[in-house]
């Protein structure tokens, strides 16, 4: 990505890609993408419930590690079951699997006309399980930009913050 490219200074990066590398980056605080229940964009669509998917082939359409990382939690550690994950081209007849993960704006449009019994939020999972709020991605600084203009930084992330907090208020205008 352009962040630990260095192509920019700051900006959005996933919760995995922060924790790959954490001394790359410092947290802007109050910046992130984040919920606390349904995530409307993270989907695991699956034609059983999640307890009949062990062992079972799961499609992985989403290149998203954040995401992947999340389902795993969700399947194996909070329901104890292990599909066979697998990538976009791996599976002999896609139509065989029997759930797949869906994100983004592809998430949206396919819960829309799914033929799958099950839909499940992952956000709503993970907050079921936890109650704890579901981070996907964070906004981050560049370590060395930190340090070469500190000044700057305090302005940009005051500036984010007006922004944030001016686009809650306004939210209904905006969605309309």
């Amino acid at each position: 990505d352009f962040l630990a490219q260095g192509a920019i200074d700051i900006g959005f990066i996933s919760a995995c890609g922060y924790a790959a590398n954490p001394d790359n980056y410092k947290i802007l605080s109050g910046l992130s993408i984040s919920d606390c229940g349904s995530s409307g964009s993270v989907f695991l669509l699956s034609h059983v419930p999640l307890d009949q998917l062990n062992l079972q082939p799961l499609l992985l359409t989403s290149q998203a590690e954040t995401s992947l990382g999340l389902l795993k939690i969700i399947l194996e550690e909070f329901n104890k079951v292990s599909p066979i994950y697998l990538r976009e081209g791996e599976a002999a007849d896609e139509r065989d699997c029997k759930a797949v993960l869906v994100t983004g704006d592809e998430a949206i449009s396919l819960v829309q006309g799914s033929t799958h019994l099950y839909q499940f939020d992952l956000g709503d999972l993970w907050h079921q399980e936890t109650s704890l709020p579901l981070v996907l991605g964070i906004c981050a600084v560049r370590e060395d930009f930190c340090e070469k203009h500190p000044g700057l930084l305090t302005e940009v992330h005051e500036e984010l913050l007006r922004c944030r907090d001016e686009g809650i208020r306004e939210l209904e205008i905006i969605c309309a």
